[in-house]
């Protein structure tokens, strides 16, 4: 038997895919409100192609039955990895608009949001309990950064890529000592495979930064470095925040000093992507 498996980031994008279908079933209450979401996001031309996946109730005369085809989440899973950027916006916020949150778990759904891109906020149309919003100007382009560091962690450390996954899908679960531990494990692999050194030695290697003492002669030491900043008030600016950014992880992991908060795992996480943009020059 011949098996193509999946790979880690097709399996974690399902996952988020899978649920947001679960949220869609809730917006579409009677026939025709899986039409009225596809023209609010602006892709009415898929209704031919989709209407009996949108369609709940088929009739014989007066008597109302369930449609067999009707597959809200298969119709999400098919569709929404192929929008361009702006039409997934407009999707997401049409069905969040209509949802149920009756029975519905905000806080995931609030956390499968944010790794998308986007935020729960609440609506000011009396009509709807939350709307969502780009979670900040430019997270389009953020986006695109994010897309592309996946496709190099898979190419290039393809052994790594799963403790990404396990962040995002840790974050989406809303445990986020995990997500942050996974996240310090990522950092710590990727930069020792890189330089071949622990966190702190591979920090300064790829930063590209010099750093000297008043005499000429180079400061390698985390301690000296540091206090040549608290005394100088400059150097080594790309250093510091690299090892810094290492050691609230460690700080906030399962080990630290703290219960990190849903707040705390966002700010690892995209300090982390952001990081590592950088650091692989993509």
């Amino acid at each position: 038997m011949n098996i193509v498996y999946d790979d880690d980031n097709s399996i974690a994008e399902f996952k988020i895919y899978e649920y947001l279908g679960t949220v869609l079933k809730t917006a579409i209450y009677n026939n025709g409100d899986g039409e009225a979401i596809l023209y609010c996001a602006g892709i009415s031309s898929l209704i031919p192609q989709y209407q009996k996946m949108l369609t709940p109730y088929s009739y014989n005369g007066q008597w109302q039955n369930n449609n067999v085809q009707y597959n809200p989440g298969k119709f999400f899973i098919e569709v929404f990895p192929v929008l361009d950027e702006k039409h997934r916006f407009l999707l997401i916020k049409a069905i969040v608009e209509r949802a149920n949150f009756y029975g519905l778990d905000e806080d995931k759904l609030s956390n499968h949001l944010a790794v998308l891109g986007y935020s729960l906020d609440a609506s000011n149309d009396s009509r709807s309990k939350y709307t969502i919003f780009q979670t900040r100007k430019g997270a389009a382009e953020r986006s695109k950064d994010v897309v592309l560091l996946e496709k190099k962690i898979q190419s290039d450390f393809p052994s790594l890529y799963y403790i990404y996954d396990e962040a995002l899908s840790t974050f989406g679960n809303a445990e986020y000592k995990s997500c942050i531990d996974n996240c310090r494990t990522l950092y710590e692999k990727i930069t020792q495979a890189l330089t071949g050194d622990g966190s702190d030695k591979a920090a300064l290697t790829l930063s590209q930064e010099l750093v000297t003492d008043d005499t000429g002669a180079r400061i390698t030491s985390k301690e000296k470095i540091f206090k040549y900043w608290l005394d100088k008030k400059k150097g080594a600016n790309r250093y510091r925040y690299f090892t810094t950014l290492y050691s609230v992880m460690s700080g906030l992991g399962t080990h630290g000093e703290e219960e990190p908060s849903k707040a705390d795992a966002v700010l690892i996480l995209r300090a982390l992507e952001d990081v590592l943009v950088w650091i692989l020059k993509i």
